[in-house]
C-alpha cells in the first residue's frame, strides 16, 4: 500500500453539500467518458495506493466497487484499518483481497461491531489480528449474531471469561447457536463428561465439524 498516498488524502472530505449534476441534460458519450475515468480511477487507488495485487479477484467478490460514485472515498475505508483498528499498511491489501465485502462496509457498523469487542473485553492490542485474520466479523451484526452467542457462552457454558474465549476463536461469535454451538456442548457434556473448565481451555473444540466431535 502507498503510505505517501495513503497520507496525502487523508485530510481530504468530500462536500456532500455540493450540488448534483442532472444526468438528463448530460450527453450519452460524455456520461460514458466519465463512467470510465471513474473506473479507471478506482483501478489506480486500488492497485497503485491501497496495493490489491489481485484486482480482478476483488472485483469478482465484489463488483459493486466498480459503481462506487466517488472512487476517493476507498482511502478512508485504508484509514480505518489503519488508524482505527491497528491493521499494518503492509496487510491491509491482504486483508481487502481475502475479504473485497469491506471496500463497501459502513464505517458505523464497523465501529459498533469494534465497542462490542471491547465491551466483552476482548483487549484492545488483539484487534488488529483478530480482524486480520477475520475480516468478516467487521460486517457481522453484534446484536443479531454476537450477543446471542455471548449470552449462550456465558450463561449456558458457564464462561466467566468471555473475552478470552473471544480472542482465542474469534469466528465463534458467527455461529449458529442450534445447529454447531449447542449440538457439540450437549455431546461433549453427556459422553464426554466435558464441563466448563475444559472447554474454556480449549474454546478450539467449537471450530470442529459435529461429525468429527463424535468420532
Amino acid at each position: 500500500m502507498n503510505a505517501t498516498a495513503l497520507h496525502y488524502h487523508q485530510e481530504e472530505d468530500i462536500d456532500a453539500s455540493l450540488p448534483i449534476d442532472n444526468k438528463s441534460e448530460v450527453d450519452p458519450r460524455e456520461r460514458i467518458e466519465q463512467s470510465y475515468k471513474k473506473l479507471f480511477l478506482t483501478a489506480k487507488i486500488l492497485r497503485r495506493d491501497i496495493g490489491i495485487v489481485d484486482l480482478p479477484k476483488v472485483i469478482a467478490s465484489f463488483p459493486q466497487i466498480l459503481l462506487v460514485d466517488q472512487p476517493e472515498e476507498l482511502y478512508s475505508v485504508a484509514r480505518f484499518l489503519k488508524n482505527y483498528i491497528g491493521i499494518s499498511v503492509r496487510d491491509i491489501p491482504l486483508v481487502l483481497q481475502s475479504y473485497p465485502a469491506l471496500l463497501g462496509a459502513s464505517f458505523i457498523q464497523m465501529q459498533q461491531v469494534i465497542a462490542f469487542m471491547r465491551a466483552q473485553d476482548v483487549p484492545r492490542d488483539a484487534l488488529p489480528s483478530i480482524f486480520r485474520a477475520f475480516p468478516a466479523l467487521l460486517t457481522t451484526d453484534p446484536d443479531e449474531t454476537m450477543m446471542p452467542v455471548v449470552d449462550f457462552l456465558r450463561n449456558e457454558i458457564g464462561i466467566s471469561n468471555v473475552g478470552r474465549f473471544i480472542t482465542r476463536l474469534p469466528p465463534v461469535l458467527t455461529y449458529s447457536i442450534e445447529e454447531e454451538l449447542l449440538p457439540k456442548w450437549k455431546f461433549v457434556e453427556e459422553y464426554c463428561q466435558y464441563g466448563t473448565y475444559e472447554i474454556s481451555r480449549f474454546p478450539a473444540f467449537f471450530s470442529y465439524p459435529l461429525d468429527r466431535v463424535i468420532k
